[in-house]
């Protein structure tokens, strides 16, 4: 097997209190799935190239020390995606990146342009990311009774690494996996096509039917391949007359540990839309940590 550790980054350069705030929910949440792992923690963290790396050494080290014994640190200095990303893919690469976001910019813009996403633009390993929600609810594992996974599919092959990490981190952990599917964007494209073509409404309730029927179909058959890999797995149809996120976020709240989400594309103009939208909303909004993964 091959060995693999657990990412923690963080960025010295933004080492205010806000940040080791931020910095003490993210190793929390690293400890805690290092523990149910039983893989090592490394602490990466990045400082300005003017700065001195042995600056920081001493408290780097203790703060290393408060997590576990066996946690490693590393300080580099350059720009903090860049050098998060070398180790990303520096073999052997590792289990996944745990990261924090800093919300410099205002609630809505947390993401855009910050070292979270320039990392999970283009990490080819599974991103964590903190949100502010997740940060403010001081969100650890050890107040879960059981873990509970929440996995959003569009049911595609695109969503395929996604569902397999998840299964991954189930079998590991006795984790129970929740397959979360929602066919609003589909009936939205059909409705805006149907006005377009001049048949609004046309078999409309047909379609839709079809649509649930063939999620439905699929999901059982996903469902089935999990539980015959001893992953206890269920599955859910979000209502379709409300957008992803909100029904996504409403069923993260029935004490979910992790959401686990897919990316449509490794291209980064494609991937950035979709951080524009499902994925960077509910980072923001959701209360537990969520980990991006990339599609093939």
């Amino acid at each position: 097997m091959i060995p693999r550790s657990i990412l923690v980054a963080e960025d010295l350069e933004h080492f205010t209190d806000q940040g080791q705030r931020r910095g003490k929910t993210v190793r929390g949440v690293a400890q805690d799935f290092s523990r149910l792992l039983r893989e090592d923690l490394n602490l990466f963290y990045v400082e300005d190239s003017k700065q001195n790396p042995g600056d920081h050494e001493k408290l780097l080290k203790q703060m290393a020390k408060e997590v576990s014994p066996r946690t490693r640190y590393e300080i580099h200095a350059g720009a903090p995606a860049d050098e998060i990303l070398k180790a990303v893919h520096h073999w052997p690469r590792p289990e996944m990146v745990i990261m924090g976001t800093q919300g410099h910019t205002g609630f809505d813009k947390i993401l855009e342009g910050s070292v979270a996403e320039k990392v999970l633009l283009k990490s080819e390993r599974p991103v964590m990311v903190i949100g502010p929600k997740a940060q403010e609810q001081f969100f650890r594992l050890g107040n879960s009774k059981r873990l509970k996974i929440l996995v959003a599919t569009d049911l595609t092959r695109e969503s395929r690494p996604a569902e397999q990490y998840a299964k991954s981190l189930a079998a590991r952990t006795g984790a129970e996996v929740t397959l979360f599917h929602s066919v609003f964007e589909k009936v939205k494209r059909v409705h805006e096509a149907s006005i377009i073509s001049g048949f609004a409404n046309f078999d409309m309730d047909r379609i839709f039917q079809k649509m649930q029927r063939d999620a439905k179909d699929s999901l059982l058959l996903k469902r089935g391949r999990m539980r015959r890999s001893m992953v206890d797995c269920h599955f859910v149809i979000a209502d379709p007359r409300q957008r992803l996120v909100e029904t996504l976020l409403l069923e993260a709240a029935k004490d979910y540990c992790l959401i686990v989400m897919g990316t449509h594309s490794k291209r980064n103009a494609l991937l950035r839309a979709f951080l524009g939208s499902t994925a960077r909303d509910t980072i923001l909004h959701a209360e537990v940590p969520v980990v991006i993964v990339h599609g093939h």
